[in-house]
């Protein structure tokens, strides 16, 4: 998998593909179809992994922009306080 941010709408399509194989796979055990069944169970085993890697992957990228946007505040904060003129302390 590449390094570039992923979307909702790509995660979505990989869970929604998850989805399909898992109905396959039921499918596949009401028809008593040992063959495709096995062939099921064997992506399901791969994909799942790999699709909560993907969620986690998003998790973090959220939970990284809010950080980004809290320290673009905590920045302009800071500029907007050194920018006020110091008021003279009135008990000195």
């Amino acid at each position: 998998m590449s390094q570039s941010k992923i979307s909702m709408e790509e995660y979505e399509s990989v869970e929604e593909l998850l989805t399909a194989l898992k109905n396959k796979a039921a499918e596949a055990h009401s028809n008593k179809n040992t063959l495709l069944l096995s062939v099921y169970a064997k992506f399901i085993r791969l994909l799942t992994p790999e699709l909560h890697k993907l969620r986690a992957r998003l998790d973090r990228e959220d939970l990284a922009e809010f950080s980004r946007r809290h320290k673009a505040l905590r920045k302009a904060d800071r500029a907007a306080a050194a920018a006020q003129p110091q008021s003279p302390d009135p008990t000195a």
